[in-house]
């Protein structure tokens, strides 16, 4: 079974920062292969609808193969 890989905007941001670009991709490319589950926050998807149209992009073939989650109360709390 595949490990569960949480994934922020970080790393779909960095699919076209050029210090990033190399890691993030290579990254994608594995969970396109299985090797890894992506799974991301609906806190992810809000601050991703502020990002340019590629990085969105992105975004929408990230979510065809992740889960999706629900921050927790606790999560929010630790996280203000």
């Amino acid at each position: 079974m595949a490990k569960a890989v949480y994934v922020d905007n970080s790393v779909i941001g960095g699919y076209y920062d050029t210090e990033f670009a190399v890691y993030s991709r290579r990254l994608f490319h594995e969970f396109r292969l299985g090797l890894y589950n992506p799974v991301v926050s609906t806190i992810t998807e809000t601050e991703i609808s502020e990002a340019p149209e590629r990085v969105r992009g992105v975004y929408t073939e990230l979510k065809e193969m992740a889960e999706i989650i629900e921050p927790t109360e606790e999560a929010i709390e630790l996280a203000d």
